[in-house]
């Protein structure tokens, strides 16, 4: 608008001041959503923006409003981003790294009145290179916006590998999420011999609550193995099994749903079927000896695959349920944003 477009009503005219039109204010976050499930954090802001300007290290989440909050956690990275709604939204895959650490926060990220989200400056950019200016006009960066829709994690934690180590007298089982260490039950162990159960032939030892955990909430849980108290302890029980963990091939493990839950409270993936054992691989890497009461080292890297039931003679086998893995796909629609 120039400064001849209007003038006052003074006895001397005076033209209005010229205002220009293109003021560079960049774009102004107003809503955001968050699915703890599938990892996904949707931005909305005032107009489009380029997903691949967004910077991760300035994207925060805090227990509460004010850049004072107490609990808080700034991503390092993201799995991927994506636009939706004409680029007004963001779409964020938070990586498994930054989930697992958010969800071990306990007063932090665990519904819509302890999630808010502030993005520093130059978080992201629009189309004209300007950058993010603030929650809305009246607030600071690093002030949080309260996301107007929490969606809980409700996926069971499952086992992704574990270690069996008896120079250490330990069993360190690793998750695809959180789990809560003090809910962790050894009683709901047991180490067979067999990929399949046969009570004929199966030796097992199902560990007792003199096997123990000091580890902290997290993806990894050791288990002490109970290695003292005389004849008896699940150390000596394990030694006595014949031809349990001896070597590779005689080293399986199975557990119930009760061996923990996560962060949630969503009780783990068995690796059990409700009537007989069908256990995950064994460890892959072969240990240095396979003697009687050797001390060895054994660990499977990734995943397990499920294995076939075994039933009394004439029934029909039970394929086991692969375990729960969370959808990451960038087609969910992780809000109504």
């Amino acid at each position: 608008m120039t400064n001849i477009a209007f003038t006052d009503v003074a006895a001397q005219s005076n033209n209005i001041s010229p205002i220009s039109i293109g003021l560079g204010i960049g774009p102004v976050l107003f809503r955001t959503t968050i699915d703890m499930d599938a990892g996904l954090l949707a931005l909305r802001f005032s107009e489009p923006v380029v997903p691949s300007t967004l910077q991760a290290d300035n994207v925060v989440i805090q227990s509460i409003a004010s850049n004072a909050a107490t609990s808080t956690y700034t991503l390092t990275g993201t799995d991927a981003t994506w636009s939706r709604h004409g680029s007004y939204t963001v779409m964020i895959s938070i990586t498994d790294d930054d989930m697992n650490a958010l969800k071990i926060i306990t007063d932090l990220c665990s519904d819509v009145g302890s999630t808010f989200i502030a993005l520093r400056g130059d978080a992201v950019e629009d189309p004209q290179v300007f950058p993010f200016m603030g929650p809305n006009p009246s607030l600071a960066n690093a002030v949080g916006i309260q996301v107007s829709e929490f969606t809980t994690d409700t996926t069971p934690p499952s086992l992704v590998s574990w270690t069996l180590d008896l120079a250490a007298a330990t069993l360190t089982m690793t998750f695809d999420e959180p789990v809560k260490s003090s809910t962790f039950g050894a009683t709901q162990i047991t180490l067979e011999n067999q990929q399949i159960y046969d009570a004929a032939t199966t030796a097992s030892v199902t560990l007792t609550a003199g096997s123990t955990t000091s580890s902290a909430n997290g993806v990894v849980i050791i288990l002490n193995i109970e290695n003292a108290g005389g004849i008896g302890n699940d150390f000596d029980e394990i030694g006595y099994a014949r031809g349990l963990a001896t070597e590779l091939s005689t080293t399986y493990v199975s557990f119930t749903t009760d061996i923990a839950i996560d962060m949630s409270t969503n009780q783990a993936s068995q690796v059990l079927s409700p009537s007989v054992h069908s256990v995950l691989c064994p460890p892959s890497s072969p240990p240095p000896s396979n003697t009687r009461f050797a001390l060895f080292y054994r660990t499977r890297p990734s995943r397990c695959p499920a294995v076939p039931l075994s039933k009394p003679p004439g029934s029909p086998p039970t394929p086991l349920p692969p375990p729960s893995t969370r959808s990451r796909s960038t087609s969910k629609p992780a809000s109504s944003l």
